[in-house]
């Protein structure tokens, strides 16, 4: 079951613009994927340099499905079915230790440091 609203800019024709997404259960929510120089971002500029901290993002978002398709199958699909065997006896939740980025409360004088030599380089300062 998926709910939400979508807001649309229609032109002439059948051309249209997404302009917003909005739902409960989304899986790409706008404060995971902010590039901006936000507070409490999701991800700072070291990681993205690499694919690693959107890799355990998508990961989680996937947990994050597959706990919500046991919920809503009212009991006929097993969590050993959907988890494996391992982690069927684990509780639901599991989503937030992995998108958790302990790293970013360490250093936030280098994510600062590393964002503005980036702008630098690309003239966008």
């Amino acid at each position: 079951l998926v709910t939400g609203e979508v807001t649309l800019r229609l032109r002439r024709g059948e051309d249209y613009s997404v302009l917003d997404t909005r739902g409960p259960a989304l899986s790409y929510h706008p404060d995971k994927l902010s590039m901006e120089r936000v507070e409490g971002a999701a991800f700072g500029p070291v990681d993205r340099i690499g694919q690693l901290t959107m890799r355990n993002l998508d990961i989680a978002d996937s947990r994050t499905k597959l706990e919500q398709y046991a919920t809503q199958a009212g009991g006929q699909l097993d969590r050993s079915y959907l988890f494996g065997e391992l982690e069927a006896g684990l509780d639901s939740g599991g989503a937030e230790r992995i998108a958790a980025n302990p790293g970013a409360e360490e250093q936030p004088l280098a994510d600062e440091t590393a964002l503005g030599e980036a702008a630098m380089e690309f003239g966008v300062d």
